[in-house]
């Protein structure tokens, strides 16, 4: 039996009431929770949900597992205004009475120029490398970047120099990346998880 505009509408509410809230700041740590993770079962490593923990929020790691410290990035299309737009997308459905109301005009973003997500998560681990703000503490970081940029190619082995991004002073740098979830480099303190990289 098909549901009535008001059913609809409801559940749409719903959702992106949901959608706002995980990534308002307010749902700052369950979204890093959740890049962990996913992280840990696309590389298939075993763990129980309540041991991906969020530590005081002015504490430099953003998300513990076992030995390893998180520091979680997101790298995103250049431009993006996803806060501005989930809110006008959910007072806009707040304000509607039927489905009908929700048709107009959608977001313009202008297109990323293509390229690849090594070249991305380099760029930015160098930034970040440089930062005073980690100078003293990117040594003990575990740096995990969580890649939703368009127009990127996925990594390849034969682009990673882990030679270069050992230079930049991290314990060890993965990325998240669609379905691939990559371990970039790790010192031999890294926690062992991390060791096996690829």
């Amino acid at each position: 039996m098909p549901e009535s505009d008001a059913e609809i509408l409801i559940a749409l509410r719903e959702s992106a009431s949901a959608e706002l809230e995980f990534f308002s700041n307010k749902g700052k740590e369950e979204r890093e929770r959740w890049v962990v993770l996913t992280f840990l079962q696309r590389r298939s490593i075993a763990f129980v949900e309540s041991e991906v923990t969020s530590p005081e929020q002015n504490s430099e790691k953003d998300v513990c597992f076992g030995n390893a410290s998180f520091q979680i990035k997101e790298i995103v299309n250049p431009g993006l205004r996803r806060g501005a737009d989930l809110k006008a997308d959910y007072e806009r459905l707040k304000s509607a009475s039927k489905l009908d109301e929700l048709v107009g005009p959608a977001s313009a973003y202008d297109v990323p120029q293509p390229t690849t997500v090594y070249s991305l998560v380099l760029g930015e681990a160098t930034a970040l490398a440089r930062d005073p703000k980690y100078a003293t503490t990117k040594a003990n970081l575990d740096l995990l970047f969580y890649v939703t940029r368009s127009r990127a190619a996925l990594i390849r082995e034969a682009e990673v120099d882990r030679g270069q991004l050992q230079q930049l002073g991290w314990r060890s740098i993965s990325c998240l990346a669609g379905e691939q979830a990559s371990i970039l480099f790790a010192r031999p303190d890294a926690p062992a998880f991390l060791r096996t990289v690829k």
